[in-house]
């Protein structure tokens, strides 16, 4: 951390790849908790968290990639992050081993009264700890989205997200995110259905 306290940190700063590191390879979620809770509470406060641009949320934040999408012979429109504050979302993205501070920060939004919570995850966020927060934010009583990036790999390897889901009774949908019509349908969706999943396969390069 070089002399800096971790509250004195940006949310951005500490989803950096090097503040990722030393935070992520613990021997287990229980000695990370303290400094998880402490990320968690940063995350709470901040409506959008831009993480690593490798997936589906690289097509939301990303410049280049959007760049890259306006030039293409299919004239995508981009979700930007006020498209995202228009649909009233809180939105945290969670790269795997901040899978449980993003829980806690989700959960503090769902309490504060938010009326949709979106989160942003790499598939492999999904296990162990992480699995017992969807759980629970599946049955509360509130509009719950989950936007979840994952590849081939990550979907037909030992993490298969979609059997994960079904076992602990998570409902959720797979949407392609260069549809823009059915993403933004899902939107609407995930606000008026209780406790709706929408999981977002990203495609292979």
């Amino acid at each position: 951390m070089q002399g800096k306290q971790l509250n004195q940190y940006s949310p951005i700063e500490l989803l950096k790849d090097s503040i990722q590191y030393k935070l992520g390879h613990v021997p287990s979620a229980l000695s990370a908790l303290p400094i998880t809770m402490k990320i968690a509470d940063v995350l709470s406060k901040t409506d959008i968290v831009l993480g690593k641009s490798y997936g589906v949320q690289a097509w939301f934040f990303n410049e280049k990639v959007k760049e890259n999408f306006i030039k293409s012979k299919e004239k995508r429109k981009i979700l930007t992050v006020q498209d995202f504050k228009k649909t009233k979302l809180s939105v945290v993205y969670c790269q795997q081993q901040l899978g449980l501070a993003a829980g806690y920060s989700v959960g503090h939004a769902i309490s504060s009264g938010n009326e949709t919570v979106c989160f942003l995850s790499d598939g492999d966020a999904l296990i162990s700890s992480s699995i017992e927060a969807l759980k629970f934010f599946s049955r509360i009583q509130k509009d719950v989205m989950f936007i979840i990036d994952y590849n081939k790999r990550q979907l037909f390897g030992k993490t298969d997200l979609a059997e994960t889901l079904i076992c602990n009774q998570i409902p959720f949908t797979v949407i392609d995110p260069c549809d823009i019509v059915k993403f933004q349908r899902g939107i609407f969706l995930c606000r008026s259905v209780k406790g709706l999943g929408i999981s977002v396969m990203e495609k292979e390069p």
